[in-house]
């Protein structure tokens, strides 16, 4: 999940090889998912902005290339707090978050399938995705 050494080239029996997803599956033994949720309340958005930007990078890394994980993370409902960050981009109107914006983008883009072969059931992202673009939208004629 942190930027690190291209490992493609671990010989396929070992754990750190990228098929074996061990590092995921070490995440969701040791419950750290309700930890990286935790920043992406609103109130730590303004005071802790580059770990709020980690945050998204690891769940779109985490979502990544492995629908399993994907959808480990839609079951645990982290749609909605990552679309909030949405709202956060253009809180100060005059400056827009660019950074913010790259990494909700690429994180709402792993999770709605966009590295996968097989996207994820279409009523669980929809419903909060239609409604975020909207409030998008509106933020933006402001």
């Amino acid at each position: 999940m942190v930027n690190g050494p291209r490992i493609s080239s671990t010989p396929t029996e070992s754990n750190l090889h990228p098929d074996k997803m061990y590092f995921k599956q070490k995440m969701k033994e040791e419950g750290a998912l309700p930890l990286i949720v935790k920043f992406l309340i609103p109130k730590y958005r303004d005071v802790y902005p580059q770990i709020v930007e980690e945050c998204l990078r690891f769940i779109g890394n985490f979502a990544n290339h492995n629908e399993s994980s994907r959808d480990y993370l839609l079951d645990h409902d982290i749609f909605n707090p990552v679309l909030d960050m949405f709202g956060g981009i253009f809180h100060d109107k005059n400056k827009p978050n660019i950074s913010l914006l790259k990494n909700a983008v690429f994180c709402v883009s792993n999770l709605c399938g966009i590295s996968h072969t097989k996207h994820p059931e279409w009523n669980r992202v929809i419903n909060q995705l239609v409604f975020e673009c909207i409030n998008f939208f509106q933020r933006l004629k402001m």
